[in-house]
């Protein structure tokens, strides 16, 4: 019987499981707001990409869609934890649970069209020149994305995409209105002073059609606000994008513009728009990331 067991354990040993044979799964440090704390979760990177697609990303979504933005994930958290690690930067984790990085909340590991899409694509990343890069995306690009340094100076330089596949997208144009007294009383408080507006008008990015300064006439001088300041002054959800046009109309101030989010990389309603007129996760990653391979990490 012994050597019956000794013979096990060595058959054990030259035949590891199929698990063993992998290259092991790495971890995320997550800052998790819970309530009015903050919390570092340590967990499996794959348990994270779960809480991350459910709450990025519609699970009712084509299949294909859910994969590409899987791999966006995965990339995008795996490029921080490296940056944040190698740059010694004394942080005690990798990424937050915030729109700032990714949209993170714990949740079910049962089988779901979440979950299946990460499984399907385990380990996936995107690379270019042969190095994982910060793979941005956004909700809606209104038509065509943005460059990257436009909107994080010192990026490395990247290719727009015009994209038709947003279109159906209910974020493919938006309009936000508010008094111009409130306007005014805004920016102030944030310390622009404007006491009153002869006119407005905007600069634009470098080779883009979205907005870098507006700048506020009010018959004194020339005010100039970032645009970027004034989604965050306004609200993101308010001032949907920095592509737009704005204007005076009676009492109020006007802006008219075009998709959500900063329109970097991946636009997840024309990743929406792609999987449902059939192209597959490796078509979606290559026109919204067209510089890029995808390769296995682990």
């Amino acid at each position: 019987m012994m050597k019956r067991f000794f013979a096990i354990a060595i058959l054990v040993s030259l035949f590891p499981s199929p698990k063993t044979l992998l290259a092991s799964e790495p971890t995320l440090r997550v800052l998790v707001t819970d309530g009015n704390k903050n919390v570092v979760e340590e967990l499996p990177l794959e348990d994270y990409l779960a809480g991350v697609v459910k709450h990025e990303m519609s699970p009712t979504w084509p299949a294909e869609s859910l994969k590409a933005q899987t791999i966006a994930a995965r990339t995008y958290a795996l490029t921080m934890k490296e940056r944040n690690r190698t740059a010694k930067t004394g942080r005690t984790y990798d990424v937050t649970s915030t729109m700032f990085d990714q949209v993170y909340q714990k949740t079910s590991q049962g089988k779901s069209t979440v979950t299946t899409a990460v499984a399907a694509t385990r380990g996936l990343i995107l690379k270019r020149d042969g190095r994982t890069f910060l793979t941005y995306y956004h909700s809606c690009c209104g038509g065509e994305t943005e460059y990257a340094a436009n909107v994080w100076p010192g990026s490395v330089p990247t290719r727009i995409a015009m994209d038709p596949y947003c279109a159906r997208s209910p974020k493919l144009t938006w309009e936000y209105r508010l008094p111009t007294k409130q306007f005014m009383a805004t920016l102030n408080a944030q310390g622009t002073h404007v006491q009153n507006i002869a006119s407005l008008a905007t600069t634009t990015l470098p080779h883009s059609r979205r907005v870098d300064m507006l700048l506020i006439d009010d018959g004194e001088g020339m005010k100039m606000v970032r645009a970027t300041d004034l989604r965050r002054i306004f609200g993101y959800a308010n001032l949907k994008s920095t592509w737009f046009n704005v204007g005076l109309e009676r009492n109020e101030v006007v802006f008219a513009g075009r998709g959500y989010g900063h329109g970097v990389g991946l636009c997840q309603w024309g990743a929406k728009g792609m999987a449902e007129a059939g192209k597959m996760y490796q078509d979606i990653l290559k026109f919204y990331y067209p510089d890029a391979e995808i390769a296995s990490a682990y």
